[in-house]
């Protein structure tokens, strides 16, 4: 399951890791990056942002309720090969669980194929980390994350 496709059926836990329930038609998010120029005359190049986008799927109100938490909502869904991990805002709308999300984590088979966490600076896409060379130059060791 890469980004374009969808799952049928995952199993959706909360940031407790207990198990709530089923949800179906899971969408992954696809992100968008936008480069914007600097308006600061020292720094010469354009500086790129992300949006991470969106994770959806289908859920009973009851569902989304009991996984919803103030604020960030940390949630969990996997499949027997599959497990997605995700942060962000927690709405319905249109009759689907839309998770505005602020990290993002994709595993298959126990390896980490995507991660996305601006605040920390990861950026593992296909499972190259995209944000450790970054990481070095400011002097951050995981420990500082």
């Amino acid at each position: 399951m890469d980004a374009s496709q969808d799952s049928d059926v995952m199993q959706l836990f909360n940031a407790e890791n207990d198990l709530l329930g089923v949800v179906s038609d899971v969408s992954l998010p696809e992100p968008v990056y936008k480069k914007i120029p600097s308006d600061d005359p020292s720094i010469a190049d354009e500086v790129t942002l992300a949006s991470l986008g969106i994770l959806a799927f289908s859920a009973e109100d009851a569902l989304v309720e009991a996984v919803r938490q103030k604020g960030f909502t940390k949630l969990s869904l996997r499949s027997p090969s599959v497990e997605i991990i995700g942060r962000g805002v927690l709405k319905k709308e249109n009759g689907k669980a839309v998770l505005k999300l602020s990290y993002y984590k994709e595993s298959r088979e126990g390896k980490r194929v995507t991660e996305i966490d601006p605040f920390h600076m990861v950026e593992v896409i296909n499972g190259l980390d995209l944000g450790q060379r970054a990481r070095e130059a400011l002097g951050l060791s995981p420990e500082d994350l």
